[in-house]
């Protein structure tokens, strides 16, 4: 992994994206709603990309050895053992979220968050999927640590309409 100084990028420069994230607000808005890289990508990215455009290979990607891919690093990271025919591409995190949360629970359900949280959790729970959202909130102390509410967490999966548990790891926005 190659360094680089985030003091090259400047504000001006990236108000001149074209990207909604800096397109949204006015330039006194510093656009924090959207994870949206602002540093330089990574030179072996960038060359990718670079390969593909030159070879006007812009087409939909077929997922051809990803599920295999993703089994080899998932083991030798984690040690986790993932049938490669398990796997399901799908094009963003909310869309898995909500896809996960149908197959996983019924209409009506229970799903506890931990707020604060990405807001567009509460719209999936809540509007595309049709279930409850549940909100156990997190802790801060004095000094702005947050923390779990285990015990709030016990109270939420002791109600039998509780099924499902949306874990943001790490935490968006706390960074617990």
């Amino acid at each position: 992994m190659s360094a680089f100084d985030v003091d090259a990028i400047s504000l001006d420069s990236l108000h001149q994206r074209a990207s909604a994230k800096w397109r949204a607000y006015e330039p006194d808005v510093i656009p924090a709603w959207v994870a949206e890289m602002d540093f330089p990508l990574a030179e072996s990215i960038a060359a990718a990309l670079h390969d593909a455009i030159d070879r006007s290979d812009v087409g939909y990607r077929w997922i051809g050895e990803l599920p295999d891919a993703l089994a080899s690093f998932a083991d030798a990271t984690w040690g986790w053992n993932i049938n490669p025919e398990h796997v399901i591409v799908l094009p963003d995190v909310l869309t898995s979220i909500a896809q996960a949360i149908l197959l996983l629970t019924a209409p009506g359900d229970g799903v506890v968050v931990n707020t604060p949280v990405y807001p567009p959790f509460f719209s999936t729970v809540r509007d595309i999927c049709g279930r409850e959202l549940v909100d156990v909130p997190l802790l801060r102390d004095p000094s702005g640590h947050y923390e779990l509410d285990l015990e709030g967490l016990a109270a939420a999966f002791a109600r039998p309409e509780v099924t499902a548990y949306l874990l943001c790891s790490p935490h968006n926005p706390t960074g617990l």
